[in-house]
């Protein structure tokens, strides 16, 4: 479950992760609302507990079907490239991308990595 402010909107997200060992495969909810506050306090009656927080710069391209967006967050820079699985591998190789080195964490997983190896 996420809550987002994006400035001019404001959404709740559910990802659900779909089992796929290749690619990071979700099915997607989203909902807009018009109260950041408000939709905490849903979130957390429904017994919710906030584990992770953080900032997240992020540009975002359309290629064709496909949308690529190059993330900055506080454990590092990565580019997400939402697609069916032949288009992610025809962009992975038109970017010079390697797919063996493609990871499937979710930012939070990759924060505790980070901070692991910080210690």
């Amino acid at each position: 479950m996420r809550l987002r402010d994006e400035g001019k909107l404001i959404k709740i997200t559910f990802k659900q992760r779909l089992p796929n060992p290749d690619f990071k495969e979700c099915l997607e909810y989203k909902l807009e609302v018009s109260d950041f506050n408000d939709a905490r306090q849903l979130i957390e009656s429904l017994g919710f507990q906030k584990v992770f927080a953080y900032e997240k710069k992020r540009e975002g391209w359309h290629y064709g079907e496909a949308y690529v967006t190059f993330d900055e967050v506080p454990c590092g820079k990565y580019i997400e490239i939402e697609a069916d699985a032949q288009l992610i591998r025809e962009l992975a190789g038109k970017m010079s991308l390697d797919m063996h080195s493609a990871l499937t964490h979710t930012y939070a997983d990759l924060w505790r990595e980070y901070c692991k190896a910080k210690r």
